[in-house]
């Protein structure tokens, strides 16, 4: 057998002298060197598909936003494997969200919603039955034109319940 050398947990010939470069350890060496490089820069999408990451230290990160764009229609849907941030302008009276894919039961999901208004304003936008606001109070839009209002929702069973809150509203320039 062959020397070895381990690479990301993966064995590949130690290359000694020209007749090994020759045959067959410098071709594969040197797509495994590639691997390499491509896993220390790590500048490829990782799907995890709900396995668990344990303890990382993240520093400067970004989530996904989901920038849904002008929603006219009665219906907005939601999915939150596109990511838990989502943007809409309203350009028309919303009467249901719907929601789609939020983490398991045991988990815990959270939702970021960004609602603007057109540069038309007072369209209206109804919250799913699902949502427990504080004080058993829900909140109204701001109806102003081009003003936008931020509202969270943390869901651990699957999307059965969402507790609400309202992160901001009123506010210009968003």
């Amino acid at each position: 057998m062959p020397d070895l050398t381990t690479n990301y947990s993966m064995y590949k010939p130690l290359v000694n002298n020209a007749v090994d470069q020759d045959l067959w350890g410098g071709y594969l060496n040197t797509n495994m060197d590639t691997l390499d490089s491509n896993l220390n820069t790590r500048t490829q999408n990782y799907n995890f598909a709900d396995f668990e990451l344990t303890r990382p230290l993240i520093k400067d990160y970004a989530e996904k936003l989901n920038a849904l764009g002008n929603q006219a229609g009665a219906t907005v849907s939601v999915d939150m494997t596109l990511g838990n941030h989502v943007s809409m302008t309203l350009t028309g009276n919303i009467s249901t969200l719907t929601i789609t894919n939020p983490a398991a039961t045991g988990n815990v999901c959270a939702l970021v919603l960004y609602i603007k208004q057109d540069g038309t304003g007072s369209h209206t936008f109804a919250f799913p039955a699902a949502f427990s606001w504080a004080g058993a109070t829900t909140p109204t839009v701001t109806a102003t034109a081009s003003r936008t209002d931020i509202f969270t929702a943390v869901t651990r069973d699957a999307g059965t319940t969402w507790a609400a809150g309202i992160f901001g509203q009123n506010y210009t320039g968003l």
